[in-house]
């Protein structure tokens, strides 16, 4: 069931990417995005879903680190920065403002259940032999 309301967001998500970039109505734009998908796929098989994957991570991994690194830059320097947070709302710099064990427990528990979902389990089942699996698991927990 979860997997479905995961699946549905991406479709949505694709659709308003179309919908804004080629200005055309939400819902010839889901079926652009549908089609999309489904011709890669055919195309390229599971080898053009795993690059895309490939490729969406590294952007994200790039963004994550190269954004904070521009803002604190554009803001004069990590001093400066942390200046300003402290001005706008020195609770901010408390890393353990509302912090409680059930939190705690929860966000360690959301790393576990991650592996196990068929997203997931279907790139492992994907690997060429039992051999490449610790190398796999290395380079995805990376």
């Amino acid at each position: 069931m979860f997997f479905a309301v995961y699946c549905a967001s991406g479709i949505v998500a694709g659709a308003r990417l179309f919908e804004s970039v080629f200005d055309v109505p939400y819902d010839r734009a889901m079926w652009y995005g549908a089609a999309a998908t489904i011709l890669y796929t055919f195309v390229g098989g599971f080898l053009a879903v795993s690059w895309t994957d490939t490729v969406q991570a590294t952007l994200m991994i790039f963004a994550l680190i190269i954004t904070p690194i521009v803002v604190i830059l554009g803001l004069g320097g990590p001093a400066e920065s942390l200046v300003l947070v402290e001005q706008l709302d020195p609770s901010k710099l408390d890393f353990f403002k509302g912090a409680s064990v059930v939190g705690v427990i929860s966000l360690l528990a959301w790393g576990l259940g991650y592996v196990g979902q068929p997203h997931i389990l279907a790139r492992f089942m994907a690997a060429e032999s039992v051999r490449t699996i610790p190398v796999a698991r290395r380079i995805g927990m990376t």
